[in-house]
């Protein structure tokens, strides 16, 4: 927390800045508001209260206002004031939509991801072909196969670091070993051993400035933490640059790479060099965008297996539908992503007696689904059962186990979205699934883990694991949970 009257006792210059600051959030908020009849949640501090209240725990401030104000409103963030839309049809027929009625890259730029690519990025032929790229590359099951390698060698080296490190906090272990994975998948392991250690807390930097609200609002290098967020980026291009020029000799692909099996060589294989320029941002965005939920549901699964004694014998036994179910329920319980997009005309909701604007910025959260008791009985108890087949037919992680009574279907949209659907769906998430379910299982197989700090001892075996740091606003919320690891053998 910054101790804002001790900076201005400090120095003359941060109240002033102070002032410049506030001034323009109260004119973006007094500039912003709308006539069109949509409520907005409001708190007892004017400007900043509901911004504050939400950030504490959206799940619990949603649903206040869903009781106050109805399915629909806005929510003043500071920077952003996006409309919630928390109505089941709604929420579907705006994921249902197309980029060109309601757009997933336009709410990027509103939204920090700016910081992640510049505007040489912006050009429409390259995000004609980056999507298709993403999509064999993490998609396609003879490509998982070949990380397969990288993520068991990921995992064992974090496994001998978690041993020798004795206490660790681990979500934040777990974080580490997730870019670690990243970096090997996408750069290779040569990349990885020389650099991996090196460049996983500037990635960490990376994201907490992409997730600031003021390099959002403020977009200068005249800003510091902007200034800084841009400086972390390059930084990190600058090794990924290297490494493709390492790998070409002109304009061509050295043969001595082309047989890799890392992400960036199939880029090189398919692309060529016409976007070398553009292949270090890109690898970047990847890195950041398959580290906070896969890193979170590995900590959470992690945490829940040795939490209760019954479920890490049967994790431990092989049984994989159980293993399965278990990481579903983690990624229903502790999802929490806003669904950002940028409304491209105006679109009616509600029955039809509320227009949405053009222009206007709008949020679907998943967690309305995810806690939706008429879905998930008893939302707010961790049951892994929920998602296990009432059939003889096994579960994936990718499948699911069928329709309830009520004729939902707890394993698909518009409930359990852990990762997206519908027209934007994540074009990695076959991909995270593998590492979540492939690292989980190679660490209970391997490691033994007693938790010390952060928990509490229930008595009968199992554990009690704490609340979510619901100040998270993206990706899968984590906890602190300390933790150690010993080998099993």
């Amino acid at each position: 927390m910054i101790d804002v009257k001790a900076l201005v006792n400090l120095h003359p210059l941060p109240s002033a800045l102070g002032a410049i600051i506030i001034g323009y959030i109260s004119w973006k908020i007094v500039a912003s508001n709308n006539n069109d009849g949509i409520p907005e949640a409001r708190e007892w501090l004017p400007f900043v209260g509901a911004a504050g209240e939400f950030r504490k725990n959206p799940m619990k401030y949603l649903r206040k206002k869903r009781k106050e104000l109805g399915t629909i409103f806005r929510i003043n963030l500071l920077v952003i004031k996006p409309i919630f839309i928390l109505d089941t049809k709604d929420r579907e027929m705006l994921h249902k939509s197309s980029e060109r009625i309601v757009s997933f890259q336009k709410a990027l730029h509103d939204v920090g991801v700016h910081i992640l690519l510049p505007p040489v990025t912006d050009d429409p032929a390259w995000w004609k072909l980056s999507n298709p790229t993403i999509s064999r590359g993490f998609m396609r099951p003879e490509r998982l196969r070949g990380y397969e390698p990288f993520i068991h060698s990921s995992t064992k080296s974090c496994i001998e670091r978690w041993t020798k490190k004795g206490r660790m906090e681990l979500f934040r272990e777990c974080s580490r070993m997730v870019i670690i994975t990243n970096m090997k998948c996408l750069l290779g392991e040569e990349f990885t051993a020389e650099h991996g250690d090196h460049l996983v807390p500037h990635f960490q930097a990376l994201e907490f400035h992409m997730t600031n609200p003021f390099s959002s609002l403020f977009k200068s290098s005249l800003y510091p933490p902007y200034r800084r967020a841009v400086a972390t980026r390059e930084y990190i291009v600058g090794f990924i640059a290297t490494e493709v020029s390492r790998r070409l000799d002109g304009d061509k692909v050295k043969e001595e790479f082309t047989e890799r099996t890392d992400y960036l060589q199939l880029i090189l294989n398919e692309r060529g060099t016409q976007w070398k320029e553009l292949y270090p941002y890109h690898i970047v965005a990847v890195v950041i965008a398959g580290h906070t939920n896969t890193a979170g549901h590995v900590a959470w699964t992690l945490a829940h297996t040795y939490a209760d004694p019954t479920y890490l014998a049967r994790v431990r036994s092989g049984d994989a539908e159980f293993l399965s179910a278990l990481i579903k329920e983690v990624g229903r319980k502790y999802t929490g992503h806003m669904f950002f997009r940028k409304m491209m005309e105006d679109v009616a909701v509600s029955g039809g007696r509320v227009v949405i604007r053009k222009g206007e910025l709008v949020s679907m959260p998943s967690m309305v689904g995810n806690y939706d008791a008429g879905v998930y009985p008893d939302p707010y108890t961790f049951d892994p059962a929920r998602f296990l087949s009432t059939d003889s037919e096994s579960t994936t992680v990718e499948g699911g186990a069928g329709a309830t009574t009520n004729g939902t279907n707890p394993t698909k949209p518009p409930y359990f979205m852990p990762f997206g659907a519908y027209t934007h769906p994540c074009l990695g998430e076959k991909f995270a699934w593998f590492v979540i379910r492939t690292a989980t299982k190679c660490i209970v197989d391997a490691c033994d883990v007693e938790f010390v700090g952060g928990t509490k001892a229930m008595g009968d075996g199992r554990v009690e694991l704490p609340e979510p740091d619901w100040t998270m606003l993206t990706g899968t919320y984590w906890a602190k949970v300390d933790a150690r690891v010993r080998r099993r053998d």
